[in-house]
């Protein structure tokens, strides 16, 4: 799964070699990173979110990701931890993978993040997977780290130790840029990384 600034996506493997994108909206395998707070229990997500903000914007969070390193917000008077309105948008995907998979949990759910963020922005993220109720073994990984490795197994590329990756991240609200070496033919170690926080592609559409 992965818990972008502007969208999430997931991915599911469907057989022992093969991966694809899940679908999480009826239009497609991008769904709204947004959220709605009506209380501390009473979270939706997406295009529902979205919706209830055109009627009431007060509950509206456009962008949850933005303040993990805050690890709370002011919703409506009430301090709602973030790690909560995180927890709501993988529960909403967790919910969207049992459906096809006759509600089998999975053996093992992976989280992306950003290579930047610390130990207690990474920690915000473990307890908002503990709230959502997600099955399985719950790992996280970088989000250039996760990108190196799927473009090497991909592609079959024959990477060899030494070998670098640039990884050039340009997404809806931040870009990130990250150039890794190979220590292995499958793991990779991260030499320098770096980005904006206030350029995307939203940036582009406003202009």
């Amino acid at each position: 799964v992965d818990f972008g600034t502007s969208n999430t996506s997931a991915a599911h493997r469907i057989g022992p070699d093969r991966v694809e994108s899940l679908p999480l909206t009826h239009a497609g395998n991008l769904m709204p990173s947004s959220v709605y707070v009506d209380g501390p229990h009473s979270i939706t997500t997406g295009d529902v979110a979205i919706n209830q903000a055109t009627v009431d914007p007060s509950g509206f969070i456009i962008a949850p990701k933005m303040h993990v390193a805050a690890g709370w917000l002011l919703v409506r008077g009430q301090d709602i931890a973030v790690a909560a309105t995180i927890a709501a948008v993988l529960r909403t995907v967790y919910g969207q993978a049992l459906q096809r998979h006759n509600n089998q949990p999975p053996s093992e759910v992976v989280l992306t993040h950003p290579e930047a963020w610390s130990q207690r922005e990474l920690a915000v993220l473990r307890e908002a997977a503990s709230l959502a109720g997600l099955g399985g073994a719950v790992s996280l990984i970088s989000e250039p780290r996760a990108a190196a490795f799927y473009y090497s197994r991909q592609h079959d590329a024959k990477i060899v130790k030494g070998s670098t990756i640039a990884v050039f991240d340009f997404g809806g609200g931040t870009l990130d840029i990250a150039v890794l070496t190979a220590t292995s033919q499958w793991t990779f170690e991260v030499i320098r990384a770096g980005g904006d926080n206030s350029l995307g592609g939203k940036n582009i559409d406003a202009t």
